[in-house]
């Protein structure tokens, strides 16, 4: 059994569950026994969470978990949704403090989104190609 001094820094593309287990998946759809998401691809450095990627064909509204795996979710990484051509909106939880350069870009169905006050930095071209977004609330908090 791995303890968490593994997990400190660490990239998950893939987890299948821990032994003979069966998934047994939590209310953000994350499986509470390894930590395996369908969706969501992330990496934890310094014990925080960082959104990497997400399968395409994710749709509708999603919320992003604040934690994953115990661990904070921080960041959400550089082209993270990139092309999630049926996501409709974005919750982002307020751990997140980043959100990197085209981040959501070409999302073609996402309407709105909100950027909580605990996100400081907003990358380049974050939501670029986002054609049916109506409505993006960003707090003054955001510095670049």
């Amino acid at each position: 059994m791995f303890s968490n001094e593994y997990l400190r820094n660490a990239t998950w593309y893939y987890n299948s569950c821990i032994g003979s287990a069966e998934h047994s998946y939590d209310s953000y759809e994350i499986c509470i026994v390894c930590g395996d998401n369908p969706y969501y691809t992330f990496e934890i450095i310094n014990g925080e969470a960082t959104i990497t990627d997400v399968d395409e064909s994710i749709s509708g509204d999603i919320v992003i978990p604040s934690t994953i795996c115990g661990y904070p979710v921080t960041s959400i990484g550089g082209c993270a949704f990139y092309y999630c051509t049926n996501l409709e909106s974005i919750e982002i939880p307020n751990s997140v403090t980043s959100i990197g350069d085209w981040a959501a870009r070409e999302c073609i169905s996402l309407e709105s989104i909100e950027i909580p006050k605990s996100v400081a930095y907003i990358g380049s071209f974050a939501f670029s190609g986002c054609t049916s977004l109506e409505s993006i609330i960003i707090s003054s908090s955001v510095t670049s």
